[in-house]
């Protein structure tokens, strides 16, 4: 088991911040759960580029009008062009 003394400055500053977002709604343990039964082992962070392909597959799969599919490639492509690589939790 890790204990306060043990920790470094960095995870003492990190604790704390993670309790202020929290403001006292769930314990940061509660959060941590949380965050491991939906990211168990990171295997489904995809990026947002990854998430927009995948998104535009299905409207095409569904028939979606050439106009529409320009159009979310236009205004929803600019995030997926912009965010890119980053990954999120999906």
């Amino acid at each position: 088991m890790i204990g306060w003394h043990n920790l470094s400055e960095r995870q003492k500053m990190d604790a704390v911040e993670a309790l202020e977002r929290l403001d006292g709604r769930v314990s940061l343990a509660r959060a941590a759960d949380y965050y491991l039964e939906a990211v168990p082992d990171g295997s489904n962070q995809k990026s947002v580029q990854e998430v927009f392909d995948a998104f535009m597959e299905s409207k095409e799969a569904s028939g979606k009008r050439p106009t529409t599919l320009e159009d979310y490639r236009t205004k929803t492509g600019r995030l997926a062009t912009d965010m890119g690589q980053r990954l999120g939790i999906w």
